[in-house]
C-alpha cells in the first residue's frame, strides 16, 4: 500500500498523481534493478600518458635554466647602489693629494675631503647658475639701451629700475651691475638737461599765464570803470519849484584871469564848469555877499563891486574833491546872477550870470 508523501493520503495502485492533493507520484525504482544497473556501467579505463624520452629530457633542461626571480631582484639592487656611488663620487669629490697612509689620521683626510668637495659643490653650483640667472637681466639691459639711444632717458631708468637692488648687490651679478651703472652714468646728464629745459618751459608757461591774469584783470578793471561812468545812476530832481530856474547855464560876467567861460546846473543837480563836474544842491538864503554891478552887458574892464542881498544858496561837490559855494540873486536887468562872494584883488573871485 502506497501514501502520498504531501497529503498522507492513501493512493491508488499504478497511480501517477495524488487524487487529494495532485502531487506527482514519482515511481520508485527496485535496489535490486539500481544494483544492477550501476554493476552493468563499465567504467572508463584510466590510460597513462606516455611522455618520449626526448620531452622528458628537455623539460628537465628547461627548469634547469630558468632563474631566480630573487636572485635577479637583489643584483639590480646591487647595480643601482654601485652606479649612485659612482656618480656621486665623480661630481663630488677630486683627486686626493696624498693617498692615506698606515698611521695617518683618516678623520683629518675625511674633514678635508668634505671641505674640498663642498666648496667644489658650491663653485658647480655657481658656474653652472650664473649664466642662467644673469641671462634673464639681457631683455631689460637691452631694452635700457635702446631708450638711452633712442633719447628716452627716463623710459630707460624705469626699465632698469626692474631689477632688484638686492641682486646688484650680489657678487654673482657684477657683471650685471657694471652694465647697470654704466647706462646710469649716461643717463643722468642728459636727464638732468630734460629737467632743467622742462622747468625752464614750466617758468615761461607760468610767466605767460601771469602776464595773461594781469592783462585780463587791468581789462575788467577798465570795464567796470567804464561801466561805471556810462551808467546813469537814477536821481531825483533837485531844482524844483522856486528853485527850477537856478537850472540852468551861465557865462563868465567879467573874465579877467578866469579861465571858464560856461557854467551849467542840469535839474538833478549835475554840475559841469570847463572840465570839472560836481554835484550841487540849492537851499534859501538871505544875508550879505559880494558882486560886481551887472548894468553892462559884457565890461571891457572890473566893473564897481557892491553888497548885494542873495535869496538862494548853492552848494556844488566837485567829483575830484573840493567843494564852492555860489550865492543867487536877480539883478537890475532881470537877469540871474551867481557870486561865490570872494574878494580878489580889487574885484570878486568869480561871478556868473544869464544871457
Amino acid at each position: 500500500m502506497k501514501y502520498c508523501p504531501n497529503c498522507g493520503k492513501e493512493l491508488l495502485e499504478g497511480a501517477n498523481f495524488c487524487g487529494e492533493c495532485g502531487i506527482k507520484i514519482e515511481k520508485e525504482i527496485p535496489k535490486e534493478e539500481t544494483k544492477e544497473i550501476s554493476q552493468e556501467t563499465p567504467k572508463k579505463p584510466v590510460v597513462a600518458k606516455k611522455i618520449s624520452p626526448v620531452k622528458a629530457e628537455r623539460s628537465e633542461k628547461t627548469k634547469k635554466k630558468r632563474p631566480n626571480p630573487l636572485v635577479i631582484t637583489l643584483i639590480l639592487i646591487i647595480c643601482g647602489i654601485f652606479l649612485a656611488v659612482w656618480f656621486l663620487m665623480s661630481v663630488f669629490t677630486t683627486k686626493p693629494e696624498a693617498s692615506v697612509t698606515e698611521g695617518t689620521d683618516t678623520s683629518a683626510v675625511v674633514e678635508t675631503t668634505s671641505m674640498t668637495t663642498a666648496e667644489t659643490t658650491a663653485q658647480t653650483i655657481a658656474s653652472s647658475s650664473e649664466e642662467p640667472v644673469t641671462a634673464k637681466y639681457d631683455d631689460i639691459i637691452e631694452n635700457a639701451k635702446r631708450f638711452a639711444n633712442e633719447g628716452n632717458y627716463s623710459e630707460s631708468e624705469l626699465e632698469l629700475s626692474t631689477i632688484p637692488e638686492d641682486v646688484l648687490a650680489r657678487p654673482e651679478y657684477a657683471s650685471v651691475k657694471k652694465i647697470v651703472d654704466e647706462i646710469h652714468a649716461q643717463n643722468q646728464p642728459a636727464m638732468e638737461a630734460e629737467r632743467a629745459k622742462a622747468e625752464a618751459e614750466q617758468k615761461k608757461v607760468e610767466e605767460e599765464q601771469k602776464a595773461k591774469a594781469e592783462q585780463e584783470r587791468k581789462a575788467k578793471e577798465e570795464q567796470e570803470k567804464k561801466a561805471k561812468a556810462e551808467k546813469k545812476e537814477p536821481t531825483d530832481p533837485v531844482f524844483v519849484g522856486e528853485f527850477a530856474q537856478w537850472a540852468t547855464g551861465y557865462g563868465v560876467y567879467f573874465a579877467e584871469g578866469q579861465g571858464q567861460s560856461v557854467l551849467t546846473i542840469g535839474v538833478d543837480g549835475k554840475v559841469s564848469k570847463g572840465s570839472q563836474t560836481g554835484k550841487a544842491t540849492v537851499e534859501s538864503y538871505s544875508g550879505d555877499v559880494l558882486s560886481y554891478e551887472t548894468n553892462e552887458q559884457n565890461p571891457t574892464k572890473m566893473p564897481a563891486t557892491k553888497t548885494v542881498h542873495p535869496n538862494v544858496r548853492i552848494t556844488i561837490t566837485w567829483e575830484k574833491g573840493g567843494s564852492q559855494v555860489f550865492y543867487g540873486y536877480t539883478s537890475f536887468t532881470s537877469r540871474l546872477v551867481l557870486t561865490d562872494g570872494s574878494a580878489k584883488g580889487n574885484g570878486v573871485n568869480e561871478v556868473w550870470i544869464t544871457n
